[in-house]
């Protein structure tokens, strides 16, 4: 689960900050993590208990000892290896050595380069040219 909150400690500036945004009648978002992403106000942050919450500790660190899952750090994607239409394994970079990790056959390729590298990862591998 991914803890979402309210800051704890709110520091001055940021309070000055929003009202002088609220007195240029800036709208006010009380939620920067939904549907609206413009306005003035205070962000939300991923915290448990006053601790920092990445995505990884609610949702990776649990997952980590699963048999089927094979986690590679400081490695950089280049293309999806292609089966005919199917992905059957990622080539990738790792200390300046190009390497090749494959699924097994009911295995899936997530791709989570964001909105620039997932579209150049697909086009550097063949699909959508």
């Amino acid at each position: 689960e991914l803890f979402v909150s309210e800051l704890q400690t709110v520091n001055p500036l940021s309070r000055s900050f929003v009202k002088a945004g609220r007195e240029l009648q800036i709208q006010h978002n009380d939620d920067f993590n939904g549907e609206r992403q413009e306005g003035v106000g205070l962000y939300q942050v991923t915290q448990n208990r006053g601790r920092r919450w990445s995505s990884a500790k609610a949702f990776l660190e649990s997952a980590l000892d699963r048999p089927n899952l094979e986690v590679i750090t400081d490695a950089r994607v280049t293309r999806v290896v292609m089966d005919g239409r199917r992905a059957i394994g990622v080539s990738y970079r790792r200390n300046n050595k190009y390497k090749q990790a494959r699924l097994n056959p009911a295995g899936e390729v997530l791709l989570s380069g964001g909105a620039v590298n997932s579209p150049q990862i697909l086009m550097l591998s063949g699909v959508g040219a």
